[in-house]
């Protein structure tokens, strides 16, 4: 449902209930300053690049969008979405979310919470925003550390960069992955990339443990 109503323009509402026995959903057209989740993002990226988004659904995205050119209702191949995301740190353990097993790009995989930019964002301002969508936390202080290239499951290409949050306020919840916990193995991490900046980041803050 919700590919569809991307597909034509249209954005949903959340799920409301309506009585015992039924549930109702709102849809309405969406503007193209919208604000766009990255779960919505990876759905419209692999609507245009499979030939299915309609006219009148390449209207209401952003033109910026990771400089992609739309030709025909499909993407030119060497486009790169640029993303965020923040390593919280608590002693030798750092934060990750469980990615849904219904979500388009790297489905159930553990990851490091983040999420694309958006037209016009500096890092900075993508992160902040990220990590108050995503953990409800308000960032105060944070460093760049990595920047890598990555494949995401859909095929979409994205360029990550990695910031150490070293300050935040605000209690740490989950509002759009499965669940989000503290973990201490780097292992468990599903891409290597994410491994490599955890192991940078926890190096720095725990030099005696290597």
């Amino acid at each position: 449902m919700v590919e569809e109503a991307i597909c034509y323009g249209w954005i949903d509402s959340r799920v409301k209930r309506i009585g015992l026995t039924k549930l109702g959903v709102r849809f309405t057209p969406r503007r193209s300053s919208a604000n766009w989740s990255k779960y919505n993002k990876a759905r419209a990226l692999n609507l245009i690049r499979d030939g299915k988004m309609t006219k009148a659904g390449i209207d209401v995205l952003p033109a910026e969008w990771t400089s992609e050119n739309v030709d025909g209702g499909r993407t030119h191949r060497g486009i790169i979405a640029d993303c965020v995301d923040g390593i919280l740190v608590e002693g030798m353990k750092f934060l990750v979310e469980k990615r849904r097993d219904d979500d388009d790009a790297d489905p159930e995989l553990i990851e490091i919470p983040g999420g694309h930019v958006n037209p016009d964002e500096t890092l900075e301002d993508a992160l902040r925003r990220e990590m108050k969508e995503e953990l409800g936390i308000d960032v105060k202080k944070a460093k760049l550390v990595q920047k890598s290239l990555y494949t995401a499951s859909n095929g979409e290409r994205q360029r990550i960069h990695y910031f150490h949050v070293e300050k935040w306020k605000g209690r740490i919840r989950s509002t759009e992955a499965e669940r989000v916990y503290w973990e201490s193995k780097i292992s468990n991490l599903g891409i290597i990339p994410d491994r490599r900046a955890v192991r940078k980041v926890l190096t720095v803050q725990n030099p005696d443990s290597e």
